[in-house]
């Protein structure tokens, strides 16, 4: 995420995700927290995706996006 136009983020994390099949794994690294970005994640994915936080800040935060489940 650091590394992409900031401009492009949104986009890239959702096709990334929508990518993902169940037991893949990619984990997102920014300098802030990723709430916006979680929160369009679980409106489009829901339990689908299971998020866990490896890093809380204060300057770099990680989570791990999980596929679980099929979409339905």
């Amino acid at each position: 995420m650091r590394e992409v136009e900031h401009d492009q983020r949104h986009g890239l994390v959702l096709s990334t995700v929508a990518a993902l099949v169940p037991g893949d794994t990619v984990v997102l690294v920014a300098s802030h927290a990723l709430r916006p970005v979680l929160a369009e994640i679980g409106d489009r994915f829901g339990a689908q995706i299971d998020a866990r936080w490896l890093q809380s800040g204060p300057e770099m935060w990680q989570i791990r996006l999980e596929r679980v489940a099929e979409p339905a």
